[in-house]
């Protein structure tokens, strides 16, 4: 914690700054959210109804101070003040003669700009900015940036190598315009535009996870007979960006599964019958019955583990089974019928709650796999045009 001496009137010491943050049981939290309404929109009423907002505590956990000049205001006794503070207390919503209290949690990033006026001996605030990490405060500030943060973020996910797939080159058939896109860049875009789905989506549904954790109210009740689901924009938004991903994750396969079908075509599998499931089992067949010599094990495995995931995940989202448990349909769609068949069952309604934040992190570890998929696709056509080139090469005399 860095503080920084008085040199005149005009600049506080920390424990005048903490002072003033817990005086009145937090005046300035409750003005910085009057400010910034947006923190808590959750809460809100309607657009059209009149409100006022109320905010206590007495709970204050301090971490970084620093009091730095305020270059940017012509007053010689103006200072920027920046904290760094937790706090836990009493939101209230008045809305006419009603009020709606919540319990929420608020960790801070404040840059105050505080102003000394000496003829009045008086210290102003005017809030220079604030930053909001908390999932109860369902904010999201400087959405765009957050996002794109996220994004660059994916050190796991490395870009595709066009210079990788040239390699097949030399093994196109004359006259096979197949093969010839297939192999170009124009596909390589298609590749490369899913592989970028899938890290946008899986960005957006990571950054809405922080703010969507608690699917079950539990304080919702009499004596905890039944509980209710404290589902909000940010759940929906979470549910919706995970589908995308996983619906885009299903898609690259497929691609990948055309991109190897062109070079490898085992059995009797016929275009209008290829999946990437269909194409990898198809080629384990035939080279059990010695017809392809060629290594599938990696992708075997996938297909037995990541792949089979999202299958399971991504059928009952786009063909809905009335029989099907535990999920029938859409996410938000199981939600809603787990929770009405199980409202009494808290056990059931936080296994289901643990079962959706969960999402994000399958995902997150099937999208790891997508380069070392394109990586080992392109391998294998090599390794079998050069072995078929091999096999069908004339014998010497």
């Amino acid at each position: 914690m860095k503080i920084t001496m008085r040199t005149h009137p005009g600049e506080k010491t920390f424990n005048e700054i903490k002072n003033d943050f817990e005086k009145e049981d937090g005046w300035l939290i409750k003005l910085c959210i009057t400010k910034y309404k947006f923190l808590i929109r959750e809460y809100l009423p309607g657009p059209n109804t009149k409100f006022t907002i109320g905010y206590k505590s007495n709970n204050f956990e301090w971490g970084e101070f620093v009091v730095e000049d305020y270059s940017q205001s012509p007053e010689d006794n103006a200072w920027d003040l920046k904290v760094r503070l937790k706090t836990k207390g009493q939101l209230t919503i008045y809305v006419g003669r009603e009020e709606f209290s919540y319990d929420i949690s608020l960790d801070l990033r404040i840059s105050v700009v505080g102003v000394y006026y000496e003829e009045y001996s008086n210290f102003n605030y005017t809030f220079n900015s604030i930053e909001v990490k908390d999932e109860d405060l369902k904010c999201i500030e400087d959405y765009d940036s957050l996002i794109l943060n996220e994004y660059q973020s994916h050190a796991d996910f490395q870009d595709l190598d066009y210079d990788l797939l040239t390699k097949v080159w030399p093994h196109l058939e004359n006259g096979n315009k197949n093969q010839v896109y297939i192999t170009s860049f124009d596909y390589f875009n298609e590749l490369e535009n899913i592989y970028r789905q899938i890290k946008y989506t899986l960005a957006q549904a990571r950054v809405y996870s922080r703010y969507s954790q608690k699917f079950v109210d539990e304080r919702t009740g009499t004596s905890r007979t039944h509980y209710g689901l404290a589902i909000t924009s940010h759940h929906r938004r979470y549910l919706d960006y995970c589908t995308f991903s996983i619906q885009s994750l299903y898609t690259y396969w497929e691609r990948l599964a055309m991109l190897m079908y062109q070079f490898i075509k085992p059995g009797k599998l016929k275009p209008l019958n290829l999946s990437f499931k269909s194409l990898i089992s198809t080629v384990q067949k035939d080279k059990l019955a010695g017809k392809l010599d060629i290594d599938v094990d990696w992708f075997l495995k996938l297909i037995d583990t990541d792949h089979l995931k999202l299958q399971v995940l991504r059928h009952p989202l786009i063909h809905f089974q009335i029989d099907r448990e535990p999920m029938a349909g859409s996410f938000l769609g199981d939600i809603h019928s787990t929770w009405i068949k199980n409202i009494s069952n808290k056990q059931a309604l936080l296994e289901m709650e643990t079962r959706n934040n969960g999402l994000i992190v399958e995902i997150f570890n099937m999208t790891k796999k997508c380069k070392e998929g394109y990586d080992r696709s392109i391998r294998l056509i090599i390794d079998h045009s050069e072995k078929s080139l091999l096999l069908n090469e004339p014998s010497k005399p």
